[in-house]
């Protein structure tokens, strides 16, 4: 599990640092909205015309390119979601121990029986 863990930080970490947006806005022709494209712009990139000349220096279609762009993005939004997943876990887990610690059902059938002589 720690390894598990260890991966998702290394790959939070990378996709922080260096975001495909940015890697794809810094290598090729393609022109992105100013507007925030968080998750909306391979969709704008599979859309753009990118250029003959672009294409042939790279040895590659625009088919194959837009399919190298995909796998990023899908790596980076797996990414983000396992993320949301581990810090949901981690909320549920804190929230059942502090349940626990604070909380036993002995505790609280003590305090349901002494409000219930005080309210007679």
């Amino acid at each position: 599990m720690r390894a598990e863990r260890a991966r998702l930080r290394a790959a939070r970490a990378f996709s922080t640092r260096v975001p495909g947006l940015e890697v794809i806005r810094r290598k090729t022709p393609a022109v992105f909205a100013d507007e925030d494209p968080s998750l909306t712009w391979f969709e704008e990139f599979s859309e753009a015309i990118l250029p003959d000349d672009f294409l042939t220096k790279c040895k590659m279609d625009k088919e194959r390119m837009t399919t190298l762009v995909q796998n990023m993005w899908e790596l980076e939004s797996l990414v983000r979601a396992l993320d949301a997943i581990e810090t949901i876990a981690s909320a549920a887990g804190l929230s059942r121990e502090y349940v626990k610690t604070f909380f036993s059902f002995e505790d609280l059938a003590n305090a349901n029986e002494h409000h219930q002589g005080q309210w007679q």
